[in-house]
């Protein structure tokens, strides 16, 4: 329905570029906000927009009578109705293949945000403290939109007749990234004070040890999970957590009075530490999951109206971080189109698109697209550069 409403408004409102930029702009607000109702809305969002300019860009081909230029709106809804077709049998044939990958890159994302976590640890002076702050909270947003999209589809699972055959064991370990995630994230720890007094001892050392094992543990559970093969943890994780504990168990005793005013932080980082390692060391196990504090998935999507429009009255307000980013996004829509018509760039609805793919709600995301985007057109222009030479 979204994608009828894009399409067949571009084309009528094409041929008016006034009305046609306060449509987009004010469609793209409220495609922004739809997001506000859960992860399924917002991928519907940006593909509208997405498609609103793909279709502008087959209108923009061709010069178009009053009574024609219905193809590409019609092809393109036709695309999308036959790639959802696609999607279904593709869902019936193999419904557990999307899970398995879901759940697969949410711990390979939880490795990476544990070895972040770890960098935090190093006892050494004139470090980028906030740089690394940065990253983490950067792959943290990551991690969170990895795990609410393996929440949806183990949630489809959850709520059938006749779940999925190989969706309990998946279920066990999205609980299982879930308590780590929510054990390593709450976990705030005065590093840079723990960095100082502990210099000159091994204690954050070797929790950073045990973080990085626990770490490579949760990228060998990925590539496991993929490979539909039984996870065997390394030794060299429960080794590490009981030379942590012997090194704790050895500072009580010699601490000195700087270290003693911070020792509890440092039992509790270890023993937080070590729960994890617990966890993940009980992982091939077949109760895994049994004694974690959260075993149950949350419906986030409204279900009446009512709640619908609670949730969109929360959003609709400038502290809203959502509002916020779909009036940035459309301005800069709006912007960008002023531009195509103000210079008559012949491939003008490319900024648009460009627009859409780098604007993000976030500014460290917004700053890694752009990055991302630009390495990617300088590699094409030297790519097409050398078949043009050839």
């Amino acid at each position: 329905v979204c994608f009828a409403i894009v399409a067949l408004s571009v084309r009528w409102l094409y041929p008016h570029p006034w009305l046609f930029v306060i449509g987009l702009a004010s469609s793209t607000l409220c495609f922004v906000m739809l997001g506000a109702l859960g992860e399924r809305y917002a991928a519907i969002a940006v593909a509208s927009i997405i498609l609103a300019i793909y279709t502008m860009l087959s209108l923009s081909q061709r010069d178009l009578p009053a009574a024609s230029g219905w193809e590409g709106p019609i092809l393109l809804l036709s695309g999308a109705a036959w790639y959802g077709l696609i999607s279904l049998l593709a869902a019936m044939l193999f419904a557990i293949r999307p899970a398995r990958q879901i759940v697969a890159q949410t711990f390979e994302a939880l490795g990476t945000y544990l070895a972040l976590k770890a960098d935090l640890l190093a006892p050494q002076s004139g470090r980028a403290v906030p740089s690394q702050r940065i990253a983490l909270a950067t792959q943290n947003g990551r991690l969170v939109g990895l795990m609410n999209r393996a929440r949806q589809i183990l949630l489809l699972w959850s709520q059938g007749k006749r779940p999925a055959r190989g969706s309990d064991i998946l279920l066990r370990w999205y609980f299982l990234a879930q308590e780590i995630h929510e054990r390593t994230s709450s976990a705030h720890y005065p590093y840079e004070a723990l960095a100082t007094a502990f210099a000159r001892s091994d204690i954050l050392f070797r929790c950073q040890q045990l973080m990085r094992e626990q770490a490579a543990a949760c990228q060998q559970l990925a590539t496991a999970i993929l490979a539909t093969e039984a996870f065997q943890p390394d030794t060299r994780g429960r080794a590490a957590r009981e030379e942590l504990e012997a090194a704790l168990a050895y500072l009580r005793h010699t601490a000195t009075p700087t270290q003693a005013a911070l020792l509890d932080s440092v039992a509790d980082l270890c023993r937080n530490i070590g729960t994890i390692e617990t966890l993940l060391s009980g992982a091939h196990a077949a109760g895994a999951g049994k004694g974690l504090r959260d075993r149950s998935l949350r419906d986030h999507d409204p279900r009446t109206l009512a709640e619908v429009g609670q949730r969109l009255r929360a959003q609709i307000s400038p502290p809203s971080k959502r509002f916020r980013h779909g009036v940035r996004l459309a301005v800069a829509l709006s912007a960008g189109y002023g531009l195509l018509h103000a210079f008559a760039l012949p491939q003008g609805y490319w900024v648009l698109l460009t627009t859409v793919f780098v604007c993000q709600p976030s500014f460290s995301t917004t700053w890694q697209r752009l990055g991302e985007r630009v390495f990617g057109t300088v590699l094409g222009l030297c790519g097409a550069s050398l078949f043009i030479s050839a």
